[in-house]
């Protein structure tokens, strides 16, 4: 059964960038600068005629290529932090797609996640992280904006019931400029 999620992948000089970012933070786990993305959708563990129905499905998400906004540093957890995210830019286009993606994802049979749709990179998993010591490392490095052309909605992988990286592009969908294209590739 693997473990979905939709999102978009991070050019390798841009990862690199941001991962840059890590260490100078007790109880925080940084992801490995090939796992970072921008996460649309999470599906959890699937079976196999399911992740055949979203493969197929993702093929009628269309959109040109856009610029994505990675603006500023944040968390997840409020009083007991756990995860630390570079925020995204919520523009229309992002946001186009995204509704798409979910849409293809109901019409194979996935039951969403009911949580707002916050666009966000993770950094770190954090664990005994206290609000202070995470708002001094925010307030201390502060990255410049990052922008980045994303060209395709990839579908990744990660480990079984757990969860987690190395994470696989098990399918791509490329978008094409001005003309709505729907091809899939595998990797």
């Amino acid at each position: 059964m693997p473990r979905l999620f939709t999102g978009m992948e991070l050019p390798p000089d841009i990862s690199r960038q941001i991962a840059s970012l890590g260490g100078g933070l007790p109880g925080a786990r940084w992801l490995d600068p090939d796992d970072l993305h921008l996460t649309l959708s999470f599906m959890g563990d699937i079976d196999g005629a399911l992740s055949d129905a979203v493969i197929e499905e993702l093929a009628n998400v269309q959109s040109d290529p856009f610029e994505i906004v990675l603006d500023g540093l944040g968390a997840f957890g409020g009083d007991r932090p756990r995860t630390l995210i570079f925020k995204v830019n919520a523009d229309a286009r992002l946001i186009n797609v995204h509704k798409q993606q979910e849409r293809a994802l109901r019409r194979a049979g996935i039951a969403l996640e009911k949580r707002k749709f916050t666009p966000h990179v993770t950094l770190a998993r954090l664990r005994d992280v206290s609000p202070q010591a995470l708002a001094h490392y925010i307030a201390m490095n502060l990255p410049p904006v990052i922008r980045f052309r994303t060209e395709r909605l990839a579908l990744f992988s990660g480990r079984p019931k757990v969860g987690g990286g190395p994470y696989v592009v098990e399918a791509a969908y490329p978008f094409v400029h001005d003309n709505y294209g729907s091809s899939t590739e595998s990797q």
